[in-house]
């Protein structure tokens, strides 16, 4: 879903696997985990759509990325604010989940 969504976005920029990993300093091996993952770390998302100079209320709202219809008005709103303020919301809200699949056993 959102490796998928940071491949499409590296090639539309023509960019290689290798580019990337030198502008992160890390391997290209890196990179390519965080393509082929569903839900890949927000930090490794965060630090591409930098690169690629993508807002991250435009990378989670393509309107393309099965986001549930009930789901959209958070989105919406999420886009009003800041995006240092977008970046704290979405790192707390993928520790909550993290938290919750450690608890419920799926980590």
């Amino acid at each position: 879903m959102y490796g998928q969504r940071l491949r499409d976005i590296r090639k539309s920029k023509n960019l290689k696997l290798k580019d990337i990993a030198e502008k992160l300093s890390t391997s290209d091996v890196n990179v390519s985990r965080w393509e082929k993952s569903k839900y890949p770390p927000l930090e490794a998302i965060e630090k591409c759509c930098n690169i690629y100079e993508v807002s991250l209320s435009d990378f989670f709202a393509t309107g393309k990325d099965g986001i549930p219809l009930e789901y959209r008005h958070l989105i919406e709103a999420l886009q009003l604010l800041p995006d240092e303020i977008q970046i704290d919301v979405l790192k707390h809200c993928s520790d909550m989940i993290a938290t919750y699949l450690k608890a419920a056993g799926k980590m």
